[in-house]
């Protein structure tokens, strides 16, 4: 879900006055704020040359859209009074004193330039603001996100400089203030400070300069997009969209979205004709041509860096491999020749690559993850029109049979628990296997050391949890393709207590983390499913703030997986509360099953299998064991 500012809903001239004013060398404060119930925006903005009066804007949200309110709107005196002005007048005002050095073809002596005239101007108006795009840029979105921002103009040691600050809004979720691991800095520090400075006619972040107000000293800040991600994560809910705040929780009845991947999976197949190699091939050069990709190219390494380097491209972008068969893989890369390389090693039957880059032309608070979004876009379209992609993370299932689950659980019914997995396993009407004495044995003397845990009901819960929303057909599926430890040697002395594991992956694991007290875990999910949009991740950080997100090294179950680190049990129990992080981990169970066997049987705990089913719905799901 795309972010929707609030800010954004208003007037072209409101927009115009808040951008124009600082980047005409005004000195600017502005906030947002409640004021008898209404968000109130507030702009006042202070000329750089003495003896003018300032201008102020004011305006309300009603409705759906900013009404300014004309009366706190206009000049303001010395004493304080406010001279009613429309906008437009305002902006004049405004563009009547602009500093000199703001404008490169200004080649007379004075130091301000009238630039009154050209207010109705677009293209005057846009050079204003390109130049100082970054600072002003920053200004803005700080604003958009509720924070209480001041832009100053100064000369500093005989260069210009640009100073952007902002303070926290008085709103916030005190969660967001906690760091999410011991030694780590809060996800959302205090004031910002940062300073551009104009070198050889372009304005250069001022790094030394630039950084937030942490709990025990400064915290130093050279990039701008983590001004931008802070900023949105610390935003109240006031200034955000409602559809950004929405959220679905189990406890409160939400049951699991549809995936949105495709489910129907691609058959496998004998080789094709050439007749029909070739039709696939056409229809490849046909949907690529469209969709903006180069021509068909050698696939060596050389070949696509010589592609970009005489375009004058960046290496960042997406590619679509040809295969022999007919077949094709669309994927994404921030380095496009070296992910070539590495598709070269694993694919012999590879015989060519289009490719299409993508220079970044807006600032996005995490490249890689705007790569996979449009890469999904890609997938997504190349099978709407009927290419055979052998892409697996955008895939529900994975090409062809699966020789595993298939026996144990039919095409069909995985499709249908795809599109509800917490309602079709409580559907289920299998019972759980028996194991025999000598089975039991064997785990007894773990789990009952397991049960004398102070926290052992907690985590029999969150593994029931788990099982009933995330683990297809758990009753059917238990010990031949997933398997439950309870303190096995040797992750029990590292401080591992549990996991679960499907085919060949821990997909959940509960663990004391360095040392700590009290036990947290981890979930592995799917990125596609969790993370749909630029700024899904932002809102999954605001729901959960003090979780930590790590790609998974080992990926069974295809490229564009991540686990979820929760350092207590509660946030492990809320993240499994959260619809959209169980459908996640749902698909990438799926995914993993359908590769294989459980390969770590021997490890499972039948006892502690039997206590998490206690928090398993289900019609027919009957204990094996008694204790």
């Amino acid at each position: 879900m795309e972010i929707a500012l609030l800010l954004n809903e208003g007037s072209d001239e409101l927009g115009d006055l808040a951008a124009v004013a600082p980047c005409a060398g005004w000195s600017s404060q502005a906030s947002l704020q409640w004021v008898r119930g209404q968000l109130a925006l507030r702009i006042r903005a202070v000329a750089p040359s003495p003896g003018l009066d300032a201008v102020q804007m004011a305006a309300v949200f009603e409705g759906s859209q900013w009404r300014i309110d004309s009366q706190s709107t206009g000049s303001v005196s010395e004493e304080g009074a406010v001279e009613p002005k429309d906008v437009d007048t305002l902006l004049s005002d405004v563009l009547r004193c602009v500093p000199a050095y703001l404008v490169p073809s200004h080649t007379t002596d004075p130091m301000f330039v009238d630039l009154s005239a050209g207010a109705g101007d677009d293209a005057l108006l846009d050079r204003l603001c390109d130049q100082l795009q970054e600072p002003c840029g920053l200004y803005v979105w700080g604003l958009a996100m509720g924070w209480e921002m001041s832009v100053t103009h100064a000369v500093t040691d005989g260069l210009p400089e640009v100073r952007i600050a902002g303070r926290l809004p008085r709103q916030i979720d005190e969660r967001l203030l906690v760091a999410p691991a011991e030694g780590e800095n809060p996800l959302v520090p205090g004031a910002i400070n940062s300073s551009w400075l104009l070198h050889n006619d372009g304005w250069v972040l001022n790094s030394e300069a630039a950084g937030f107000a942490g709990a025990s000293g400064r915290i130093a800040c050279g990039d701008l997009d983590e001004f931008v991600w802070v900023m949105a994560l610390g935003a109240p809910d006031s200034v955000l969209d409602s559809t950004v705040m929405a959220t679905r929780w189990h406890s409160e009845g939400a049951s699991i979205p549809t995936s949105s991947l495709p489910v129907t999976p691609l058959k496998a197949e004998d080789s094709p004709s050439s007749d029909v190699v070739g039709a696939r091939l056409e229809m490849i050069a046909d949907w690529a041509g469209v969709s903006g990709f180069s021509e068909r190219l050698s696939p060596t390494r050389a070949a696509v860096a010589r592609y970009l380097k005489d375009r004058h491209h960046g290496t960042e972008g997406y590619y679509v491999l040809e295969f022999s068969d007919g077949q094709c893989y669309v994927g994404e890369s921030v380095n496009l020749p070296v992910r070539l390389d590495q598709h070269r090693a694993r694919y012999s039957d590879l015989q060519g690559v289009r490719i299409r880059s993508d220079d970044i032309p807006r600032r996005v608070p995490d490249v890689k993850r705007h790569l996979r979004i449009q890469e999904r876009i890609f997938i997504h379209a190349a099978q709407n029109v009927g290419l055979l992609a052998r892409n697996i993370n955008e895939m529900a299932t994975m090409i062809g049979a699966s020789k595993h689950l298939d026996r144990i659980v039919s095409p069909v019914e995985q499709e249908k628990w795809l599109s509800a997995p917490d309602s079709t396993n409580a559907s289920d009407l299998a019972g759980r296997r028996a194991y025999s004495e000598e089975r039991l044995a064997s785990s007894t003397v773990n789990f009952r050391q397991f049960v004398t845990l102070p926290d052992a009901d907690q985590i029999t819960r969150i593994i029931g949890q788990y099982l009933a929303r995330c683990v297809p057909y758990p009753a059917r599926t238990e010990y031949q393709s997933w398997a439950l430890s309870c303190l096995t040697k040797p992750g029990w002395k590292r401080g591992r207590l549990s996991c679960i594991t499907i085919a060949m992956t821990e997909t959940l694991t509960l663990f004391y983390d360095g040392g700590s007290a009290s036990p947290g875990g981890k979930v592995q999910v799917n990125d596609a499913e969790l993370f749909p949009t630029e700024y899904s991740e932002l809102a999954f950080s605001r729901r959960h703030p003090t979780i930590r997100i790590v790609p998974a090294e080992y990926e069974e179950s295809g490229p564009g997986q991540s686990f979820l680190y929760a350092y207590s049990l509660d946030d492990l129990e809320r993240l499994l509360d959260d619809v959209a992080v169980t459908r996640a981990a749902a698909t990438t169970a799926l995914h993993i099953m359908r590769k294989g066997p459980c390969m770590q049987r021997k490890v499972h705990s039948p006892q502690l299998t039997e206590a998490a089913f206690r928090y398993v719905p289900s019609t027919a799901v009957s204990s094996a064991l008694t204790h």
